[in-house]
C-alpha cells in the first residue's frame, strides 16, 4: 500500500483509536501526524500529542520518585556509616561517658558550632531540603536518565 495515500492513514487511524494497531503502525501514525499539514488530521494530531506529553510527563514522575528514592537511600547509607564508625569508635576506645571536650561539634561555612540544638536544627533542616527542590546536579542526572529511555 502506497504510505502517501490518504486513505491508508485514515484506516492506520481507524485502526489505532479502535485500538487494534500494532505498536509498528502505532510508530508510524506518529510519525506521520507530527509530519503532516493535511487538515484531515488535526484531530488525530491533538490526541497524539495530549498522548506523547502525557508519557513525557509519566516518565519525568517516575524519574523524579527513582531520584527521591536514590536521595533516600544515600542518605541512609551514609547514616548507618557514621553510626557505625561511632559505635566501632566508641567500644574500641572503651569511652562510654562524654567530657565536655566530646560535645557536639558542627562546622558549617568555617564557622565552628557548639551549641547541640542549633546542630540539631541545622541537620533536620539539611535533611528537609534533601527531599524537596531540585538543584544542578539532580536536573542533569535526570536529563542523562532521560535520554537514555
Amino acid at each position: 500500500m502506497n504510505h502517501n495515500d490518504t486513505q491508508y492513514w485514515k484506516m492506520l487511524e481507524e485502526r489505532y483509536f479502535d485500538g487494534t494497531a500494532t505498536d509498528e503502525e502505532e510508530r508510524l501514525l506518529l510519525h506521520f501526524a507530527a509530519t503532516t499539514t493535511d487538515p484531515a488530521f488535526r484531530e488525530l494530531q491533538a490526541v497524539l500529542g495530549f498522548v506523547c506529553a502525557e508519557r513525557r510527563q509519566s516518565k519525568s514522575t517516575r524519574n523524579k520518585r527513582r531520584m527521591a528514592v536514590f536521595r533516600y537511600a544515600a542518605a541512609a547509607a551514609v547514616l548507618l556509616a557514621v553510626g557505625t564508625t561511632t559505635i566501632l569508635h566508641t567500644i574500641s576506645t572503651g569511652s562510654f561517658s562524654t567530657t565536655p571536650e566530646e560535645d557536639i561539634v558542627a562546622y558549617v561555612g568555617g564557622q565552628r558550632i557548639t551549641d547541640e540544638t542549633e546542630i540539631i536544627s541545622l541537620m533536620d533542616s539539611t535533611l528537609l531540603a534533601m527531599g524537596t527542590g531540585t538543584d544542578i546536579a539532580d536536573q542533569q542526572l535526570q536529563d542523562m536518565l532521560e535520554t537514555l529511555d
